[in-house]
């Protein structure tokens, strides 16, 4: 005979532990992610003040072009911050012509340099 008002035996409440501990995890796991994302992993190297510079004062780069002016340089956006690394843009002349340059980070500041006669 069961008696009215007392619970039977495994009704009590239900432990939300697991759902807490689950939660706190996935928390914890997108922290470090926005942690790793912000803070650690390298931006891009910014290439514009690059493309300006040659735009503007071209110096020994205009001597090894095959045209006499530079209209416009145009250098990926997705290039790695890297001492060594290497990577090229197209520098644009008059009448539509372009040709592509190769250029080496210096060090891990955004300083390149244009490679020569390779």
């Amino acid at each position: 005979m069961a008696t009215i008002g007392k619970p039977s035996e495994g009704s009590g409440p239900r432990n939300g532990s697991p759902w807490l501990i689950g939660g706190a995890v996935v928390v914890l796991v997108v922290a470090a992610a926005t942690v790793y994302l912000f803070f650690f992993r390298s931006q891009p190297l910014d290439t514009a003040p690059i493309e300006r510079q040659l735009e503007e004062s071209p110096g020994e780069l205009l001597l090894t072009l095959p045209f006499d002016s530079i209209e416009r340089v145009e250098c990926p956006d997705d290039v790695e911050v890297e001492e060594g690394g290497r990577f090229s843009c197209t520098v644009y002349g008059p009448r539509g012509r372009s040709t592509v340059i190769d250029l080496v980070q210096q060090d891990e500041e955004g300083n390149v340099e244009i490679v020569f006669n390779e």
